[in-house]
C-alpha cells in the first residue's frame, strides 16, 4: 500500500477529527498504488480540498482519481470547485 506524506497527514488533521485521521489517510493511500498513478501528494491534497471535510466523499474521489487523476487536478485547481 502506498503511504501519505507528512504534508497530507497535516492537511487531514486540519480537516477531520482525530478519530478519523488514520482512516482518511488509509483511504488516500489507495491512490498511488499503481504505477500509472502520478503526482501522488498533489492528488491526495486535491482530494482533501474537493471533499471539503466530508468523510463520505473521500472514497468516491479516490476512485475517480484512480480512473483519471487529471480530473481531480482540474476540478480542484482550475474549475473553482
Amino acid at each position: 500500500m502506498a503511504s501519505v506524506s507528512a504534508a497530507v497527514v497535516a492537511a487531514v488533521r486540519e480537516k477531520f477529527p482525530e478519530d478519523q485521521v488514520a482512516t482518511v489517510c488509509a483511504l488516500l493511500a489507495a491512490y498511488g498504488e499503481r504505477p500509472h498513478e502520478r503526482e501522488i501528494e498533489r492528488v491526495q491534497l486535491d482530494i482533501l480540498k474537493l471533499a471539503r471535510g466530508r468523510f463520505d466523499a473521500i472514497p468516491e474521489l479516490v476512485r475517480k482519481a484512480r480512473r483519471d487523476y487529471r480530473d481531480i487536478l482540474m476540478w480542484a485547481e482550475y474549475s473553482g470547485r
